[in-house]
């Protein structure tokens, strides 16, 4: 069971052996290359870096969008449905940018 997290909070880690693969010898990417890209991110995005002493393990975002984020608030309801769902993700913008610290749709 996955544990509910505040819409205002996001994050992502290195669980690397377990997703990256190189491409040309598919074997597992090495921790230096996850840190160089999880470093490059944070400091593009502007994500906190979550470390284990001199190592970065992963990152995180206080401020995130929160229409694209959190629980579908009618998916518990009797009336959920594929229909519903449809309309739903419709109205969630598919890109955004974010400059300035807004997101633009």
């Amino acid at each position: 069971m996955s544990r509910r997290r505040s819409a205002n909070y996001s994050r992502i880690g290195t669980e690397h052996e377990k997703y990256g693969f190189e491409l040309g010898s598919l074997r597992p990417m090495r921790y230096g290359q996850i840190a160089e890209l999880l470093n490059g991110i944070a400091k593009r995005f502007g994500w906190d870096k979550i470390m284990e002493g001199d190592n970065v393990i992963g990152l995180k975002q206080i401020d995130i969008d929160e229409k694209r984020t959190g629980m579908i608030p009618f998916v518990f309801n009797d009336s959920f449905g594929f229909e519903r769902y449809i309309d739903y993700a419709l109205d969630v913008p598919m890109v955004c940018v974010y400059r300035q610290k807004k997101y633009k749709n």
